[in-house]
């Protein structure tokens, strides 16, 4: 069971909100923590572009973030490591171990697995394994990273297939997640084949800039008739883990009724990003109060609780999980799709 009860009921209690007492805040479901900006790849696609970088953000040491773990863990029911690479962080591993004793489930690393065989050891303590490929092109990826080094992408695949085969063993599931740019459309159905075939998901994201897609994907018919693919996809196997809502706003980019208190982010530097990067107007460092209340409530002092925004952003944080209050027979259908866990893939194990 990948997903807990918790998360189910506190998923029940933001419906009930959302369509019974709209002016209340949503209570997290997700904390996104970006426990770096330091990264050892440069693609050009990267949230660095919109100056998240590592200078800007320094990273509070491990007293520090076991701290803000242990203040949050009421905050919501599971938790996401980001980056960055997550994997640079030497205590990275510690991090990991105290988010699984404080309680959240689902924990969701991402990563672009080229330091996983040196830290194989946060296996241990995480249920989802998200790793960032974008295309099976070799030459066409090792350009993406930005290093003007070939190989990698080859590199990245070998690992990719050797921990698909310790899924059942180590009790994880890997996600490959794939951004859509006009150069790799072509390349997400076999990307999708490869993902089946070894027993692996795939998650999607359209190529954005400050949140919102990028000119060349609008009105772009090739790109509508990808996702008009993945979506009959959807109904043929559990390998595209992208929910039917998500979707369906990313084919043609309509707005939706965002909920960013669903999806707090966590900063390098201890920063609370709620309720969204594109709203928050006043900084808040958790590391300057006693509790999750406190911190969050003086979130919702500051920024309030009821968001129109004019322009919504397609961030799959809180494009995803904001469209899942929309749908409750299709978000159950998405749940239980997770909380399958290894059971509906056959996996591949290497001895």
């Amino acid at each position: 069971m990948k997903l807990s009860f918790s998360l189910i009921a506190r998923f029940l209690k933001d419906y009930f909100i959302t369509h019974y007492y709209p002016e209340k805040p949503v209570a997290p479901l997700l904390l996104a923590y970006f426990v770096t900006f330091r990264c050892n790849l440069q693609c050009a696609y990267c949230i660095r572009e919109e100056n998240l970088d590592a200078a800007s953000y320094p990273e509070v040491n491990t007293e520090q973030a076991v701290r803000i773990l242990k203040l949050v863990q009421k905050g919501a029911p599971s938790i996401a490591f980001s980056g960055g690479e997550p994997l640079l962080r030497d205590d990275i591993v510690e991090l990991l171990r105290i988010a699984r004793s404080s309680g959240f489930k689902p924990i969701s690393l991402f990563t672009n697995a080229l330091l996983l065989p040196q830290k194989e050891e946060v296996l241990k303590f995480v249920d989802f394994l998200q790793i960032s490929l974008d295309t099976l092109d070799e030459a066409k990826q090792d350009k993406i990273f930005g290093l003007n080094k070939s190989g990698l992408a080859k590199e990245i695949k070998t690992i990719i297939e050797f921990y698909a085969g310790q899924q059942i063993k180590k009790d994880f599931r890997i996600n490959l997640n794939a951004v859509i740019t006009p150069q790799t459309i072509d390349d997400i159905p076999p990307l999708y084949e490869y993902a089946r075939d070894i027993g692996v998901r795939l998650t999607v994201c359209p190529q954005l800039k400050a949140g919102h897609p990028i000119p060349a994907l609008i009105d772009n018919r090739k790109y509508r008739s990808l996702v008009n693919r993945m979506l009959t996809w959807k109904q043929n196997d559990p390998t595209l883990m992208d929910t039917v809502q998500f979707l369906n706003h990313i084919k043609t980019f309509e707005p939706f009724n965002c909920y960013p208190y669903l999806t707090p982010r966590i900063y390098p530097n201890g920063e609370l990003i709620a309720p969204c990067p594109s709203i928050q107007k006043v900084r808040l460092n958790l590391l300057n109060f006693n509790s999750w209340d406190e911190a969050f409530q003086q979130a919702i002092k500051n920024e309030g609780t009821v968001f129109h925004c004019a322009a919504s952003c397609f961030l799959p944080c809180y494009l995803e999980t904001s469209t899942l209050l929309n749908n409750l027979p299709q978000t159950f259908r998405e749940f239980t799709r997770l909380s399958l866990g290894n059971s509906n893939v056959k996996i591949r194990q290497h001895a």
